[in-house]
């Protein structure tokens, strides 16, 4: 590991990049999209590790390589020096497990999706892949509701992401086929690392479903969000409850995409979701709407932060939830059309 002045030189930001906090409040990141480093205008994944400490202001590069290198899986469970995830984009996942160890699921390499799970350790400086396949698949579903490890969510990416008040792990929805062609996902899914297994909990098992809404606030085993990617604005709540906001759409009728604005919650004495606001009367209709700013730092019943993905989220030591930003679209079309 490195750390030094010029350093900082060389650290270019990374788009859609897995990043963490450790048990000592420093700040981690793992590749990402970057510009390339000769200073073309190509942009590349990198597969690099970085470590933020904020009491002394200074980045260290921690491992990986500062060229592009491809994956080392090694054997399944076993750490070793020479394991590496490879390159990695569009992945946002923070999951710390409760001796501090990071984990991630997926991402992509060049936006194609993967379907590994990886764990880091800082303490030996290592990569473990605990499971998924390194063959593309839709994945391996199982009985809704129960963990085994034979099941894992399938690739994907760009999925959001949340960890649990009893330290589980857990994922909504994703890109299914990368990039170019794709077919968003709807399922939620819970890895439990004491088990080292995964369970399926609610959505359905095929790509570009509809949403099931139901009425505002009222949990229900019928109720699930519309396919969806991007759906960064994620938190928990202090029962435990996960929440998440936004995101982008496919259209299954005829792949349009459009920015969502609803605000859901899945419910954890339930296990079920509910949708909790619409800014529209009919939930359907909730494509791709205009902000509603009303007066600046008064609460209002009708100001609303309209339909937004790829947002930055956070929440306050009183619980209060936060956006910031994102990407909005003035007009609906086929995925990369439009603003």
């Amino acid at each position: 590991m490195v750390s030094e002045a010029f350093l900082l030189q060389q650290f270019y930001c990374g788009l859609g990049c897995p990043a963490w906090t450790d048990t000592s409040g420093n700040l981690w990141l793992y590749g990402g999209y970057v510009k390339n480093r000769t200073g073309t205008i190509q942009y590349n994944a990198m597969n690099d590790l970085w470590k933020y400490d904020i009491q002394t202001n200074e980045w260290t590069w921690m491992q990986g390589d500062s060229v592009r290198t491809p994956r080392v899986l090694g054997t399944k469970y076993v750490s070793s020096p020479a394991n590496t995830p490879g390159w990695k984009d569009e992945c946002s996942d923070s999951w710390v497990d409760a001796n501090n160890n990071f984990w991630f699921y997926g991402g992509g390499e060049d936006f194609w999706p993967e379907q590994l799970l990886w764990r880091y350790s800082p303490s030996t400086n290592e990569w473990t892949w605990m499971s998924g396949s390194n063959i593309f698949t839709q994945g391996h579903y199982g009985t809704k509701g129960v963990f085994d490890t034979l099941n894992y969510p399938g690739k994907r990416f760009a999925h959001t992401s949340w960890t649990g008040a009893d330290g589980k792990f857990w994922l909504f929805g994703g890109s299914y086929t990368g990039l170019v062609y794709d077919k968003f996902l709807n399922d939620l899914w819970c890895f439990d690392p004491m088990q080292n297994a995964w369970a399926w909990y609610a959505g359905d098992d095929s790509i570009s479903a509809y949403g099931h809404y139901g009425a505002e606030c009222v949990p229900a085993d019928t109720v699930t969000p519309a396919n969806g990617i991007e759906g960064r604005a994620a938190w928990t709540d202090q029962d435990g409850n996960l929440w998440k906001f936004g995101g982008k759409y496919e259209n299954p009728a005829n792949a349009y995409t459009y920015n969502q604005s609803l605000l859901w919650c899945f419910h954890m004495q339930t296990k079920s979701w509910m949708l909790v606001n619409s800014p529209v009367p009919n939930p359907n209709n909730n494509l791709d709407v205009q902000r509603q700013f009303g007066v600046l730092g008064i609460p209002d019943v009708n100001s609303h932060p309209g339909s937004r993905c790829g947002t930055a989220s956070f929440k306050d030591r009183n619980g209060v939830f936060y956006l910031f930003g994102g990407l909005t679209k003035t007009a609906p079309g086929p995925l990369g059309g439009g603003p």
